[in-house]
């Protein structure tokens, strides 16, 4: 953790001087500086102590510096007072990348994990609806949940992956209705994919029901026998709701992502959940329901009077309609009770079935279940990963679960993310239909018009470009290694292209911008990773004990050690902050630092042997560092390409 040592060290130094200066209520705040010219880390300390002691921010920074306990400093060389009052930090670098490079070393593919509290922490995400493929818009909440999973697995939580299947909502009501009352066949006619004709299905019956009134009578009539169960209705929503969550899963691990636990909605109803819920929340009174006015005879939630839905015009949520059917906000709570462990009831489990990876998936059922199982759900922390649309009905399930459960140490945290579009070349290319763009650059997807971009057509489509590209990289391989390899970067280039951009902005995706092995994408990762790998196979060294003289490196090599010494500090605020476009940004900068090294400076053939010996311990450390952030990333690191 030599980073987090160097910041650890000033932080203890600037906190010193702040006493001495009778300024102990400051708080040290330090980041790298924007330009490594700059120092190693800075502090912008001095302009609030500026305030506080009535001088210029220069003054306040030359006496906190003045009284620096300097002898007790081990990392740090000095500190310097720079831009018109910051505080910036330099390093001993011979030592400090010494330091760096037997960190490395000693803890290989466990280098970048910080040891985190012992809490139990349940994610779940993926939630598509049961009844169609999953698109691009729904894999970005896929990808980011398996890559925040991946972060905080690497640092030591107790982490529970779940995929909640609504399989008593409306859009499985929709094709339902398809198969009971409009001739629709159960299974598909030809080879098509059983989820890519649910929902052709699905978009079909939506597009009848503008000019058929019967069709939303329907649905409203098969909702309810869903939720009754022990009909035909209920029989044709389960069975195919499973057969397209088994689709559903097949692609999920194509990108390498796996499930511990799959829940069922119909579950939290015919377990009686949803019913303790309600009643509890009507005894503490947040609950009532309706005599008059728009949601008369409904049951709903008031939350007008709290701070953070005053500004709503109407911010009472309905949760039981008065035709008795529930919303889908009264099956998260009930959900989010679970999740937490404040219902004092469980579910009974089975096996589904075991995944590519090895792992068995399980299954909440409503039949005996398994007599031993995990211990699943009684979370310190659930994270529920739902698009930006829901923070609404989010804010809703957060307030009514933790009011049932009334754990202040128990938290539930809603991971917000804005939506997927496409580019207009994008949506044109990959959609098996034709589309009515008009004048739009981008496309936003449409599941009831059909307006979708599946994620197994992404891939396929990926998968094409990326083989052109191999085989003419590697003329003489084997077609076998160029499909597996040619899948493997399709896919990290998708994980890449969906945890990179801002969560807070919507991400248009453009196939092309993708796959670029020399841009900000993920192909461009493994191959540098792939191009370090190639010079350690030349010199047969993997494995060997090395030489290594930090007094012989460049500044770029030492730059390139320092970048390679902030895996653990990024992997830290990457988890603690939900952010895995922190480990995209930092693999990206790190690859441009490794490409930089490589163009200017020989190795196998470097002037000396300490040299070469100096230079091919970097590349091994860097080697593991990029390893480490890729599989966080859960990009497969490909030893050539």
């Amino acid at each position: 953790m030599t980073f987090l040592d160097l910041m650890d060290e000033a932080r203890h130094a600037l906190q010193i001087a702040l006493d001495r200066l009778g300024l102990s209520e400051l708080r040290v705040k330090l980041e790298p500086p924007p330009s490594p010219s700059m120092g190693d880390l800075s502090t912008s300390l001095a302009f609030e102590a500026s305030k506080i002691l009535g001088t210029s921010p220069i003054d306040a920074a030359n006496r906190i510096r003045d009284n620096i306990p300097v002898s007790d400093l081990v990392l740090i060389e000095r500190f310097e007072v720079a831009g018109g009052g910051y505080l910036n930090v330099r390093t001993k670098e011979r030592d400090y990348v010494n330091r760096i490079v037997r960190q490395v070393e000693t803890e290989g593919n466990e280098y970048g994990s910080v040891p985190a509290k012992r809490l139990k922490i349940l994610i779940e995400h993926t939630n598509s609806n049961p009844n169609k493929a999953l698109h691009v818009g729904t894999i970005r909440n896929s990808l980011l949940g398996d890559t925040v999973f991946r972060l905080l697995k690497f640092r030591g939580y107790d982490v529970e992956v779940v995929n909640y299947i609504d399989d008593s909502g409306a859009q499985v009501a929709d094709n339902v209705v398809a198969h009971l009352f409009l001739g629709y066949p159960i299974s598909p006619p030809g080879d098509e994919k059983y989820d890519h004709y649910c929902g052709r299905v699905y978009a079909e019956v939506n597009e009848r029901a503008k000019h058929d009134q019967s069709i939303g009578e329907k649905r409203r009539l098969v909702l309810k026998l869903i939720e009754e169960g022990g009909n035909d209705a209920s029989a044709i929503a389960k069975e195919l709701s499973k057969r397209v969550v088994e689709e559903q899963l097949k692609t999920c691990w194509k990108l390498g992502i796996y499930f511990d636990l799959l829940n069922w909605e119909s579950d939290i109803i015919r377990y009686g959940f949803l019913e303790k819920v309600l009643k509890r929340l009507v005894e503490l009174g947040i609950a009532v329901k309706e005599e008059k006015g728009p949601n008369a005879g409904c049951t709903v939630i008031k939350v007008g009077k709290l701070p953070e839905f005053q500004e709503l015009t109407n911010p009472d949520e309905v949760l039981i309609r008065s035709d008795g059917t529930a919303t889908y906000v009264a099956k998260d709570i009930a959900y989010a009770c679970w999740k937490l462990g404040s219902l004092g009831e469980d579910f009974r489990y089975e096996i589904w079935g075991t995944q590519p990876n090895g792992q068995k998936i399980w299954t909440t059922t409503f039949g005996k279940g398994a007599i031993e199982h995990p211990d699943f759900g009684r979370a310190d922390r659930a994270i529920t990963f739902v698009d930006k649309r829901q923070e609404y009905a989010q804010k809703i399930v957060k307030y009514a679960a933790e009011q049932i459960g009334g754990n202040k140490k128990k938290e539930y945290v809603h991971f917000s993310y804005e939506v997927v579009s496409l580019s207009r070349k994008t949506a044109e290319r990959i959609s098996k239909d034709r589309l009515e763009l008009g004048d739009r650059k981008m496309v936003h997807m449409a599941g009831r018009k059909g307006l979708v971009v599946n994620v197994d057509d992404v891939l396929e489509s990926l998968e094409k470009l990326v083989i052109e590209e191999t085989k003419k990289r590697n003329p003489e391989a084997p077609q076998d290694w160029i499909e597996r390899v040619s899948r493997s970067i399709a896919a990290g280039a998708l994980r890449y292209a969906m945890i990179k951009p801002d969560v807070k902005k919507v991400l248009v995706f453009d196939i092309d911008e993708t796959v670029k092995l020399d841009g900000d994408t993920g192909p461009y990762l493994q191959y540098t990773y792939a191009r370090a790998n190639k010079i350690v196979e030349k010199a047969s060294v993997e494995g060997k004990k090395l030489e290594f003289h930090a007094e012989l490196l460049s500044p770029d090599e030492v730059l390139l050690i320092k970048v390679i010494g902030k895996l653990p500090w990024v992997i830290m605020e990457a988890s603690d902050n939900l952010s895995p476009r922190l480990i995209a940004i930092y693999a990206h900068e790190l690859a441009d630092q490794f490409n930089n090294f490589y163009e200017k400076y020989q190795v196998i053939r470097a002037e000396t042997q300490e040299l070469r010996t100096t230079r091919l311990t970097l590349v091994l450390t860097f080697l593991q560092a990029m390893r480490n952030a890729l599989a966080v990333m859960g990009i497969e690191a490909l030893g050539s390409m």
